[in-house]
Formats: C-alpha cells, sequence, structure tokens
C-alpha cells in the first residue's frame, strides 16, 4: 500500500472527524451516532468506486480505506475508550443520578440477555 494514499486517507478521516462534532450539534443528534453514519457512508462509498465500471481513477483511494491495516483490538483499545470519554463529558449527572434505578435495571437485563443471546 502506498505510504501517501495511506497518510493521505488517515488525514482525510481525521478531517471528518473534526467535521462531525459540528454536524451532530447542527442535527441534534449523538456525536457517535453520527460517526457510525459517516463510517457507514465511508464503507459504502469505497466499495460503490471499488466495484463501479464508471471510473477507475478512485480505486487507490478505495482500496486504500478497505484494506485499512487496522486489527480489532485497536476499536477495543483506542476507539471505544475515545467514544467513552466523549459521551461523558456531554452527560448531565444530575439527570443520571435521578434515573439510577432504571439505568441499572436496564444495563443488568442487557448484560443477561446479552450473555444468554451469546451462550
Amino acid at each position: 500500500m502506498d505510504i501517501i494514499i495511506l497518510t493521505t486517507v488517515i488525514a482525510s478521516f481525521f478531517v471528518v472527524i473534526g467535521a462531525a462534532e459540528p454536524l451532530a450539534a447542527r442535527l441534534r443528534l449523538p456525536y457517535s451516532v453520527i460517526l457510525a453514519v459517516l463510517g457507514i457512508l465511508i464503507g459504502v462509498g469505497a466499495t460503490f468506486f471499488l466495484r463501479t465500471t464508471l471510473t477507475d481513477a478512485l480505486n487507490p483511494v478505495a482500496e486504500a480505506i478497505l484494506g485499512l491495516p487496522i486489527r480489532s483490538n485497536v476499536f477495543l483499545y483506542v476507539f471505544l475508550p475515545t467514544l467513552l470519554f466523549q459521551a461523558t463529558l456531554g452527560m448531565n449527572l444530575r439527570r443520571m443520578l435521578d434515573d439510577w434505578v432504571p439505568i441499572l435495571v436496564l444495563a443488568v437485563v442487557a448484560v443477561v440477555v446479552a450473555t444468554l443471546g451469546v451462550g
């Protein structure tokens, strides 16, 4: 993979991440939802440009996006804590303390259901 294309793709991702927060505030949606939607759109767009016969000019960029050398542990150790930290910065702690019982019940029920579903 060409280092110039890889660096350009990663820098472009940082630009998209930087533009996602004002977009989330303007659309009044959570920041993580905007990031997920943009990630899906980038993936679908890269797949479309790689498989279409309309143009071959974007094939190296699409291949760089789809073949990005990111393993699953990067998501667990880098991206997930960053998203959780971002979510806690915008959280209203007083409102959460008022609703601690339903939050705790739903968290326990969700863990049990997920455990049974996976098991």
